[in-house]
C-alpha cells in the first residue's frame, strides 16, 4: 500500500498489551525457565537460589558454547549472560542469538566498571543490563528487570500478531470501491483508503492527517464537527449519518453521504470508521425539484391577489395567505370549506351556477361578486376563474384568482362626493373661476353670489379670452398660457383695469386641468380682486423710501441687527465712525467690532418685540484697533416683513465726553483705585492673578490699547512676558525682544515716557503704537519686572500719569514678591509633608523589602481582629522562617543575602491575595495575615502557594541559589481571640515545622502545644544558658600507643542545666542550629578552651587540645578571622590547638574549604579530619588538603569486635580500619582511633600501627578539675 497502513490505521487508544498474556495468569502455568551463563559456580548457585524464591526455574551454563547448545536443545524463556565467559564473551553470544528470527529476552550482567560494554550490549539487541556490585544489591533488583524483559517480549509478540491481523483488514478495505477513512477523536483523518483516487481523484496521502472540517465546504463545517462529537457518544452497534460537500481533484464540489461508527474499543482500529458515498446526482435532482416547488410556493404565497384552488365540486384544496387574510379565516380552517360557503346566502345559487358552467367552459368572464367574511361582513371582489387540466386533458381542479376591490369602490364613492364638495366650495369663494377647453374657449364658469362683475359671464361661453379681458391683459394671458404648457407649472400675473373713477387690480392664476385619465383637458383660470393689496404695497414702498433717506443720511451711526448679531444694514456715518467700508462691515457680527469686555451686550433677546427699547454705553474697536466709546439707543422693528424682530440701533460717538469725564474724575479715581488695588493685591497670593489684576487696573485707568507686564529672570537676566492685553504674536513666558523700552527701564530702574515712538529705536509689542510709558517694578532694591502701556493716541499718556503708575508699580512689586514668598512657603510645606509621609512609611515598613514591619503588622492584626469579630469572619496568622538562610549570609555575604530577602518579599506579595497583609518581622522571618475567609482551606492554600514559590531557584549574581521555608499557622477564632496568642501559637507551629524536617507548614494543634511549648522554652533556656555561662567543657584524653603517654585532649561541650543536670550536646545542638546560635556557642568554646589552656599550662601540663568545628560554623565567610581574634584576645598558643573538621565541611565548596585550611595552617594551628570513614570518604582530595591527623569514626572501631551474627561486618570493619591506618602512614598523617573501649580493639589497633587512641579504655570525658587530678595521678606527664 502507498500509505503506510501499519502506522496510520492503528488508533491512538490501541493497547498492544490486550493481546499479551496477563502476568496474574502465569501462576497457573509452568514457571519461567531461565538460563544463566556464568563461569563463577558459587555466584551462579547463589543467584539460582535467589531466583528460585521468586518462582523461576534456573539452569546454569559454565561458558558461552555450552549455553548456546542448551538454548538450541531446551529453549528458554529468558537468558542471563555474564560478559566475561571462558569460551565466548557475552557480546558474542548476544550477536549470535539476535541474528535468529525468534530469540528469548537477553539480559547482560557486567562488572561495576563495565557500563560502556553494557551499553554496547543493548545496542546489539540485549533487552537490558545489570551492573554487579560488590555488595550483591543487584540480586534484589534482578527479578524486576527479568519481569520487565519478559513483558516487553510478550508485547512485541502481541504487536506482531496485531500487525498481521491489520494487514488482512486493510486488504479488505483496499479492495472495496467505497471510500473508507478512520478519524481520531479530534476529527483528524488517520487513515484513508486508496479508493479515494477513484471517488475524488485525490491521492490518499494528500488527505492523511487533515481535519475532516478542512475538507468540506465552509457552510458544512458545523455538520462535520458535530458528526465526530455525536459518533463518540454512540456505541459500536450504532452509526451516524451525514451529508456534506467535498471538493474533488477537478475543483468541483461533490455531495458525499457518510456513515460513521465508533470503533475506538476495537484495538485494530482505535478510531471512528467512516464510509463515504458520492450522492451528487441524487442531491442535484432533489434540489431541482425542491427549487421548482419553492418558486411556485413563493409565487403562490406572496401574490398580492387571493388564490383559491378547489376541486370540481367546489371543495377548497389550497388557499394562500392573502385569501385567508382577505376573508378573515385561518388557512387551515378554509380547507374545511367549499366555494359555495364563501358567498352570501342569497348569492350561493349563483356560485353553484359558476361551478356548473366551468364543467362546460374552460373559463368564465371576469366578474365583480360579493363574498362573505368570517365576521359576517361583505367584501366586494373581482373574480377570475379557470379550469386546470392534466397532460391528457382531463380536468384536475379549478383555480380562482380574486382581488379585493373594496378600496376602489370606496374611492369611487369618495370621488363623487369630492366633486360635489368642490363645486360647493368654489361657489363659496370670492374668486371667479373660468374653465377653458384645449382650444382656449370658455366652457364653464363659477362666480360667487356676491360677485360685482361689470358684465354677465354667461354671454362669453364658447368665446376666447380676448372677449373677456382688455387687450394688454389678454396679451399677458397668452404669454402665461405659453409658459404653462412649456413648464407645466402654475402661472400667475397681475393686471390693472381702468374704470371711470379709479384703477382696479386683478390677480390671475392659470393651471392645467386633467380628465379622469390624467390627460390635459383644458385650463382653469382663477381671478381675484387685489386692488386693496396693491394700495397697501404702495404705502409700504413710500414708507420704506422715507426710512431709507432718514437711515442713510443720519449724522450718527445707524445699524440693523438680526438675532444672530449680524449687521444687515449700515449707514455711512457708522462706517466713518469705525473706519470700515460697508462691504467690510457686512462680513462681521456686532461682537466682532465690540471691545472684548462689552461683547454680547447688544443682541435680540427671545422676548423682544416692536415695543422694545433700551439704551446702553458700549466700547467699539476701530479698524486701527483704537477704542471708541459710544451710546447705543436700540428699538425692535419688523424689518423685511414677517414676524421676526430685528434691532434698529442708533450709535453716537461719546469718546470725547468720556475722556472729559475721565479727566474730571481721574484724581479722585486714582486715589480710590490705589486704595482698592492695594487691598486686592494684598489679598492675592498667586502671581498670575496679581499680574492680571494690575493689567486690568492700568487698562481701565489709562484707556490705552495695549498693556503688558514683563518679569525679570535673575538667573538668565532676561525679561519674559508675564501678562498682557492686545500683544498679537507674543505668548506668556516668551522672552521680550531686546529693542523694547522695557529693557531700558529694567537696566536703568527709571520710568520713561516716549511720546513719539516711531522716531526712536524702541520696538513696541503693539504694532500701531505711537506712544508708550514704562515703569520698573522694584522692591527692596531688587528688580521684579516692568509695567508698560502702549497706545496710538499720544494724548492718553501724559506726565500726570507718571506718579500714579509709579505708585501702582510699587504696590505690584510688593504683591508679586509676597506671592513668590507664599509660593515658596507652600513648596516648603509640600516638601515637609512628603518628608513626614516618608518618615511615617519608614516607621511602619521594613527598609530592605518595603514590606510592613512588626509594628505595622501587630497594629493591622489588632484592627483585623476587631473587624472579624464584627463580620463574623475568619483570620489566619502565618509565621514564615527561611530554612538555612544563615548559610547564604555566612558563605556569600550579606549583600547576596539581602538580595535573596528582597526576592522572597516579592514572591510573598505575588502569592498572597489582594486583601492579605505580608510583613517582615526581622532577619529571615516573615508574617502573613490572611483575612476574610470561611474555611481553613483558603489559608492553607495560601501557605502551599508560598512554599511552592519560595522553593523555586533564586538567580542572583549569575548563580542559582536554592532555599526553602517553614511555616507555622494559627487561626482566629478557633485558636484565640487575642493577637499575642495567635502570634505565639503560630510560632509554636513553626517550631513543629522545623522539627518535622523543614520545607513544610504546620497548623497549631492544642494536642502538641505542651510539647511545642516545652521545645520553645528549651530554645529560650538555651539562649539563657549562653548568657548565664551554663556551658562547660569536658576533656577526653588521647594516648600515644607507642609511648603510652597522653599527647592530647579533645574538648567536648556539656550544658550544666540548673534543673535537668548535665545535658549532652546531642540534646540541644539541633535546637541551637535552628535558633542560629551555633556561631555564638562556637565562639564561647574557643574562648573557654583558650582559658583552660592557660590554666593547665600554669600547672605544668601542656597537651595538644582538639576542638570540633560545626559545618555551619566552618562555612562562615569570616570563620578564620573570628577564630584568630578569639585566640589572640585570650593569648592562646595556636601551635597546641588542633581544629577538627568533618568531611562534610568539604562537600559544598571544596576550593573555599581548602583555602580556609591553608589559612588555619598559616596561623600555626593543626588540622584533623574527623569522622573519617563514616561514609563520605573520598581519597581524591586527601592529597590536596592541609591536614595533620586522620580521626577514624567510632562506628568503625565499635564494629571491629567479634560479631557472631555478622562476621562479614567485623571483617569488613577491620579491613577498612587497616586501610585507613595504611593510608594515613603513606600520606604522613597521624591516625587517631576514637571510641576504643576494650583490649581487643586496642590490640588490633596496635598490631596495625595506629598512632593514637581515644576512648573509655583510656578515660571517660573529664571536667577541668577532674582532669587535673587525673593527670597528676599518672606516673608521667608528657610535655609536647
Amino acid at each position: 500500500m502507498a500509505m503506510g497502513v501499519s502506522s496510520s490505521i492503528i488508533g491512538p487508544n490501541f493497547n498492544i498489551g490486550q493481546y499479551g498474556v496477563q502476568k496474574q495468569l502465569m501462576s497457573t502455568v509452568e514457571p519461567t525457565r531461565v538460563l544463566y551463563m556464568e563461569d563463577d559456580a558459587g555466584l551462579a548457585g547463589l543467584l539460582k537460589r535467589r531466583l528460585r524464591r521468586h518462582g523461576y526455574a534456573v539452569d546454569i551454563a559454565p561458558d558461552g558454547e555450552v549455553g548456546l547448545q542448551m538454548v538450541d536443545d531446551n529453549g528458554y524463556d529468558l537468558l542471563l549472560v555474564d560478559y566475561n565467559l571462558p569460551v565466548l564473551s557475552g557480546l558474542e553470544i548476544i550477536r549470535t542469538l539476535t541474528k535468529r528470527s525468534d530469540y528469548p529476552p537477553l539480559i547482560m550482567l557486567t562488572g561495576a566498571g563495565n557500563e560502556a560494554l553494557a551499553v554496547e550490549a543493548i545496542q546489539c539487541g540485549a533487552s537490558n543490563y545489570v551492573v554487579k556490585d560488590n555488595h550483591g544489591n543487584y540480586f534484589e533488583m534482578l527479578p524486576t528487570v527479568i519481569e520487565n524483559a519478559l513483558e516487553n517480549k510478550r508485547l512485541a509478540v502481541a504487536k506482531r500478531k496485531a500487525q498481521d491481523a491489520l494487514k488482512r483488514y486493510e486488504v479488505l478495505i483496499e479492495k472495496s470501491s467505497e471510500l473508507t477513512t478512520v478519524l481520531d477523536a479530534m476529527g483528524r483523518l488517520t487513515y484513508v483508503s486508496s479508493s479515494v483516487l477513484q471517488v475524488l481523484g485525490i491521492h490518499a496521502r494528500d488527505l492523511e492527517n487533515k481535519q475532516l472540517a478542512e475538507l468540506v465546504h465552509v457552510d458544512d463545517r458545523p455538520i462535520a464537527e458535530t458528526i465526530v462529537a455525536d459518533t463518540l457518544k454512540l456505541d459500536r452497534a450504532e452509526s451516524t449519518k451525514a451529508i456534506y460537500r467535498v471538493r474533488n481533484a477537478a475543483d468541483k464540489w461533490r455531495w458525499m453521504e457518510t456513515y460513521a461508527t465508533n470503533l475506538f474499543d476495537e484495538p485494530l482500529i482505535g478510531g471512528i470508521v467512516m464510509h463515504w458515498r458520492d450522492v451528487t446526482t441524487r442531491v442535484d435532482a432533489e434540489q431541482a425539484v425542491e427549487s421548482s416547488e419553492k418558486r411556485y410556493r413563493t409565487l403562490f404565497e406572496q401574490s398580492n391577489d387571493a388564490i383559491i384552488i378547489m376541486d370540481l365540486s367546489g371543495n377548497l384544496i389550497s388557499v394562500n395567505q392573502r385569501a385567508a387574510d382577505m376573508l378573515g379565516y385561518d388557512q387551515a380552517a378554509m380547507l374545511e370549506m367549499t366555494y359555495q360557503m364563501l358567498g352570501r346566502p342569497e348569492d350561493r345559487a349563483a356560485r353553484v351556477a359558476e361551478l356548473e358552467s366551468m364543467q362546460v367552459d374552460t373559463t368564465i368572464p371576469v366578474a365583480e361578486i360579493t363574498l362573505m367574511k368570517s365576521d359576517g361582513s361583505s367584501v366586494p371582489i373581482e373574480r377570475n376563474m379557470a379550469l386546470v387540466r392534466d397532460e391528457t386533458g382531463q380536468p384536475l381542479h379549478i383555480q380562482s384568482i380574486m382581488r379585493d376591490i373594496s378600496e376602489r369602490k370606496a374611492a369611487e364613492a369618495v370621488l363623487r362626493e369630492s366633486e360635489e364638495r368642490l363645486r360647493s366650495t368654489v361657489l363659496s369663494l370670492d374668486d371667479v373661476v373660468l374653465l377653458l377647453d384645449e382650444n382656449g374657449l370658455f366652457i364653464d364658469f363659477y362666480e360667487p353670489s356676491n360677485s360685482s362683475n361689470f358684465v354677465a359671464l354667461d354671454k362669453f361661453l364658447g368665446k376666447g379670452i380676448e372677449a373677456v379681458l382688455p387687450p394688454h391683459a389678454a396679451a399677458m394671458f397668452d404669454e402665461a398660457v405659453i409658459r404653462l404648457r412649456a413648464e407645466g407649472q402654475v402661472q400667475k400675473f397681475d393686471y390693472p383695469l381702468e374704470t371711470r373713477n379709479s384703477t382696479l387690480w386683478f390677480g390671475v392664476t392659470l393651471s392645467t386641468r386633467y380628465d379622469v385619465n390624467d390627460k390635459p383637458a383644458g385650463i382653469t383660470v382663477v381671478a381675484r380682486d387685489i386692488t386693496d393689496r396693491k394700495l397697501s404695497e404702495d404705502r409700504v414702498r413710500q414708507s420704506e423710501e422715507r426710512f431709507r433717506q432718514l437711515f442713510e443720511l443720519a449724522p450718527t451711526g445707524m445699524v440693523i441687527l438680526n438675532s444672530a448679531g449680524e449687521l444687515l444694514r449700515i449707514n455711512r456715518a457708522f462706517c466713518e465712525l469705525l473706519g470700515y467700508t460697508d462691504a467690510q462691515l457686512r462680513t462681521k457680527r456686532f461682537d466682532d467690532i465690540a471691545y472684548p469686555a462689552d461683547r454680547g451686550n447688544l443682541k435680540v433677546t427671545e422676548d423682544a418685540t416692536t415695543t422694545t427699547f433700551f439704551h446702553m454705553e458700549c466700547r467699539l474697536l476701530r479698524s486701527s484697533g483704537q477704542v471708541v466709546y459710544t451710546l447705543i439707543e436700540a428699538t425692535g422693528i419688523n424689518y423685511l416683513g414677517g414676524d421676526d424682530v430685528y434691532l434698529l440701533a442708533q450709535i453716537t460717538d461719546i469718546t470725547d465726553r468720556k475722556r472729559a469725564e475721565a479727566l474730571l474724575n481721574e484724581y479722585v479715581t486714582q486715589l480710590e483705585l490705589l486704595q482698592q488695588i492695594e487691598q486686592d493685591l494684598n489679598q492675592t497670593l498667586v502671581v498670575e492673578e496679581v499680574l492680571k489684576l494690575a493689567c486690568d487696573t492700568a487698562m481701565h485707568l489709562s484707556l490705552v490699547e495695549c498693556v503688558h507686564i514683563a518679569l525679570y529672570d535673575a538667573n538668565t537676566q532676561v525679561l519674559k512676558l508675564g501678562y498682557s492685553f492686545n500683544t498679537p504674536g507674543y505668548e506668556i513666558g516668551q522672552v521680550l525682544p531686546p529693542g523694547t523700552l522695557a529693557h531700558t527701564v529694567a537696566r536703568t530702574s527709571e520710568a520713561q515716557l516716549v511720546e513719539n515712538l516711531p522716531t526712536t529705536p524702541y520696538q513696541p509689542l503693539y504694532s500701531n503704537a505711537i506712544a508708550t510709558i514704562s515703569v520698573p517694578l522694584i522692591t527692596q532694591s531688587r528688580l521684579i519686572g516692568t509695567l508698560t502701556l502702549e497706545t496710538n493716541s499720544a494724548h492718553l499718556l501724559n506726565p500726570d500719569r507718571f506718579e500714579f503708575l509709579r505708585v501702582l508699580a510699587g504696590r505690584m512689586a510688593i504683591a508679586i514678591e509676597n506671592a513668590d514668598l507664599y509660593s515658596a512657603s507652600q513648596q516648603q510645606l509640600a516638601e515637609l509633608k512628603q518628608l513626614h509621609e516618608r518618615l511615617d512609611h519608614m516607621a511602619y515598613h521594613d527598609a530592605l523589602t518595603d514590606l510592613p514591619n512588626r509594628f505595622m503588622f501587630e497594629e493591622t492584626l489588632d484592627q483585623a481582629l476587631k473587624q472579624a469579630d464584627t463580620d463574623k469572619s475568619m483570620l489566619a496568622v502565618l509565621f514564615i522562617d527561611l530554612d538555612n538562610f544563615k548559610q547564604i549570609n555566612d558563605n556569600l555575604g550579606h549583600i547576596i543575602g539581602d538580595a535573596v530577602l528582597q526576592q522572597v518579599a516579592m514572591r510573598l506579595r505575588q502569592n498572597t491575595r489582594e486583601n492579605d497583609v505580608t510583613a517582615r518581622m526581622g532577619g529571615d522571618e516573615f508574617m502573613v495575615l490572611v483575612r476574610d475567609f470561611e474555611t481553613n482551606d483558603v489559608a492553607i492554600g495560601v501557605a502551599e502557594n508560598i512554599l511552592h514559590a519560595l522553593r523555586q531557584p533564586y538567580f542572583i549574581d549569575s548563580q542559582n541559589l536554592y532555599l526553602s521555608a517553614s511555616i507555622g499557622m494559627s487561626f482566629y477564632p478557633s485558636d484565640s481571640h487575642l493577637s499575642v496568642d495567635l502570634l505565639a501559637k503560630a510560632d509554636s507551629a513553626l517550631y513543629r515545622s522545623k522539627a518535622a524536617g523543614k520545607n513544610i507548614f504546620q497548623v497549631y494543634d492544642s494536642d502538641h502545644s505542651a510539647t511545642s511549648q516545652e521545645q520553645f522554652n528549651f530554645g529560650n533556656e538555651l539562649r539563657r544558658a549562653l548568657d548565664h555561662d551554663e556551658f562547660v567543657l569536658y576533656y577526653q584524653p588521647q594516648m600515644d600507643l607507642n609511648s603510652g603517654q597522653i599527647t592530647g585532649l579533645e574538648a567536648l561541650l556539656r550544658w550544666q542545666h540548673p534543673k535537668r543536670g548535665l545535658v549532652m550536646p546531642g540534646s540541644f545542638i539541633t535546637v541551637a542550629e535552628d535558633r542560629g546560635m551555633l556561631g555564638d556557642i562556637g565562639d564561647w568554646i574557643l574562648t573557654e578552651l583558650s582559658r583552660n589552656q592557660r590554666q593547665l599550662a600554669d600547672l605544668g601540663h601542656q597537651p595538644q587540645m582538639a576542638v570540633n568545628m560545626a559545618v555551619s560554623q566552618f562555612e562562615q565567610v569570616d570563620f578564620v578571622a573570628r577564630l584568630w581574634r578569639i585566640l589572640e584576645a585570650n593569648e592562646a598558643d595556636p601551635s597546641r590547638i588542633e581544629i577538627e573538621v568533618t568531611e562534610r565541611s568539604m562537600l559544598s565548596d571544596f576550593d573555599a574549604a581548602h583555602y580556609k585550611l591553608k589559612e588555619l595552617k598559616g596561623l600555626g594551628l593543626k588540622i584533623a579530619l574527623d569522622d573519617f570513614g563514616s561514609g563520605y570518604s573520598s581519597l581524591g582530595y586527601l592529597q590536596h588538603l592541609e591536614i595533620d591527623t586522620l580521626k577514624m569514626d567510632r562506628s568503625l572501631i565499635a564494629s571491629m569486635d567479634e560479631n557472631e551474627t555478622d562476621s562479614k561486618l567485623t571483617s569488613r570493619s577491620r579491613a577498612i580500619t587497616r586501610s585507613i591506618i595504611t593510608l594515613g602512614k603513606n600520606l604522613g598523617l597521624s591516625v587517631v582511633a576514637e571510641g576504643v573501649e576494650n583490649e581487643a580493639q586496642l590490640d588490633y589497633l596496635r598490631e596495625n600501627g595506629c598512632d593514637i587512641i581515644q576512648g573509655y579504655l583510656v578515660s571517660k570525658p573529664l571536667s577541668l578539675d577532674d582532669l587535673r587530678v587525673w593527670l597528676d595521678a599518672r606516673e608521667e606527664v608528657p610535655v609536647v
